[in-house]
C-alpha cells in the first residue's frame, strides 16, 4: 500500500485519526473479520457464477428440445430470440457479480497490506489510515470512478472492463447465443417452403429479371 496514495477505504492525511483513543488489537481483529467475510464472498460469488454458467447450458440444451419438437418455423424461432434474450441476461448479471468479486479482491488485498505493515511494526501509521468496517461502502460505491481513484484513469477503466470480460468468460456466452440462434435450421422442411415460396414469389414479380425494350415486365 503506497503511502502516498489514497485509495477508497483509506484516510487522507489530514483527517488522520490518532490510534491511539483505540484499541489496536481490537481494530486488527475487526480487519480480520473482515478479511475473513470478504473471502467468504469472493469464493460465493465464485460459485454462483459457476451455476449461472450452468443454467445458460441447461437453458440452451432445453432450446434444442424444445426447437427440434416446435410444430413451424415461427415457434422454433420465438424460442431461438427467447434463449438469446435470457443469455444475454445471464451474461450481464455474471459480468455486475465478476466485478463485485475484484473489487471486494482488491479490499482483501490492502487489508493483507497493512498486515504486513503491522508485520514490520508500522501499525500506527496502516491503522490511521484505513477505515474499517468498510465493506459496505465498497460494494455500493466502489465502481464509480468518484469514488474509486483507481478508476479515474479512462486507459485504467477499460483494462479493467477486458478484464471483467474475460473474467465473465464472454466467447463461452457467444458460443451459446449462436448455438440458440442456430435452433430455427431444425426446421429443416418449414426452411425449405419458405425458401420455395420466396423463390416463387421472386419469379413472379421478375425482380432481377432486366426489362426488354419495347416490352412490359
Amino acid at each position: 500500500m503506497d503511502e502516498d496514495q489514497t485509495n477508497a477505504g483509506e484516510v487522507p492525511d489530514a483527517a488522520l485519526p490518532a490510534v491511539e483513543n483505540s484499541s489496536v488489537d481490537s481494530i486488527v481483529a475487526r480487519l480480520s473479520d473482515e478479511y475473513k467475510i470478504l473471502q467468504d464472498k469472493i469464493d460465493k460469488i465464485g460459485a454462483f457464477t459457476f451455476t449461472i454458467k450452468g443454467w445458460s447450458v441447461t437453458l440452451v440444451l432445453a432450446a434444442f428440445a424444445g426447437g427440434s419438437s416446435a410444430k413451424n418455423l415461427t415457434a422454433a424461432t420465438i424460442i431461438s430470440l427467447g434463449t438469446v434474450v435470457v443469455l444475454c441476461f445471464f451474461y450481464k448479471f455474471d459480468r455486475k457479480k465478476v466485478g463485485l468479486s475484484r473489487m471486494l479482491g482488491r479490499r482483501a488485498g490492502r487489508i493483507e497490506d497493512v498486515f504486513r505493515m503491522i508485520d514490520r511494526g508500522r501499525a500506527n501509521e496502516a491503522l490511521s489510515r484505513f477505515w474499517v468496517p468498510y465493506i459496505a461502502h465498497v460494494a455500493a460505491l466502489g465502481g464509480r470512478p468518484e469514488f474509486n481513484p483507481e478508476l479515474r484513469d479512462k486507459e485504467k477503466r477499460r483494462r479493467e472492463k477486458r478484464a471483467i470480460r474475460g473474467e465473465a468468460n464472454f466467447p463461452y456466452y457467444v458460443v451459446l447465443v449462436l448455438l440458440s440462434l442456430s435452433i430455427p435450421f431444425m426446421q429443416r422442411e418449414s426452411l425449405a417452403r419458405h425458401w420455395i415460396s420466396i423463390k416463387g414469389s421472386v419469379a413472379k414479380h421478375d425482380v432481377f429479371r432486366p426489362a426488354v425494350p419495347g416490352k412490359p415486365k
